[in-house]
């Protein structure tokens, strides 16, 4: 299940309460990011499709220098 199929499994998404909201796999890139120290990297263990670390990537956000 993810973000963006969660309603069909009875997940809330965009309701009254966003705290409940699971979040986009680019949005957890995004968070674990801006917590890294300068210098420090990111192992990625993927399963599966990589249609996610494609969308990471694709956002330009300097992803591949994170990236170990």
């Amino acid at each position: 299940y993810t973000a963006e199929n969660s309603v069909k499994f009875g997940a809330p998404r965009d309701t009254d309460h966003p705290e409940l909201r699971q979040p986009i796999a680019l949005e957890v890139w995004e968070s674990i990011a801006k917590t890294l120290d300068p210098g420090q990297k990111v192992t990625i263990l993927t399963n599966g499709p990589l249609t996610n670390i494609a969308k990471i990537l694709a956002a330009g956000q300097n992803a591949t220098s994170i990236i170990e």
